[in-house]
């Protein structure tokens, strides 16, 4: 992550997460670093259906018909989080890290939001095994490819 903070600082440019399967473990990737204060516009760990309905206005019909893991729920996850926050790039995470499945899934899988100016995008991975730790630590890796490839896009 400190070859992305470093290019943000470069860039001047601002990062805000919605976690929910990771927990705020992408902001402790950010904040442990010198100088995060330059890039990292905040985060909101909204790991309940209630914080993702009350605080980032995902609407409870979509998780009802969806479930809090799709593509719909980290659309709506990134958009609520663009109206609290003030950044250039906005991620959104949710899904099932493992260790265990949850109710009505069979899968380990990650939906991110990334929104960086005009370019939207939904990433979906399913995660080859139930190591909690290693699949957070892959969603890492899936948002750093993602910015680099921006940056390396725009500049």
């Amino acid at each position: 992550m400190i070859q992305i903070i470093e290019s943000l600082k470069e860039k001047h440019l601002k990062i805000a997460f919605a976690e929910s399967m990771t927990g705020g473990y992408l902001s402790e990737c950010i904040t442990r670093h010198n100088g995060a204060s330059r890039i990292f516009s905040g985060s909101i760990v909204a790991y309940t259906k209630d914080m993702k309905i009350n605080i980032l206005k995902v609407k409870s019909k979509t998780i009802d018909e969806k479930t809090v893991i799709s593509n719909e729920v980290a659309t709506e996850m990134v958009l609520g989080l663009k109206k609290l926050i003030e950044a250039d790039i906005y991620i959104s995470v949710t899904g099932n890290a493992g260790p265990t499945y949850d109710i009505g899934t069979n899968k380990f899988e990650c939906y991110i939001g990334y929104l960086f100016l005009d370019e939207f995008k939904i990433i979906h991975h399913i995660f080859e095994n139930n190591d909690r730790l290693a699949n957070i630590k892959k969603v890492e890796k899936l948002i750093e490819e993602e910015i680099k490839k921006s940056l390396s896009i725009l500049w």
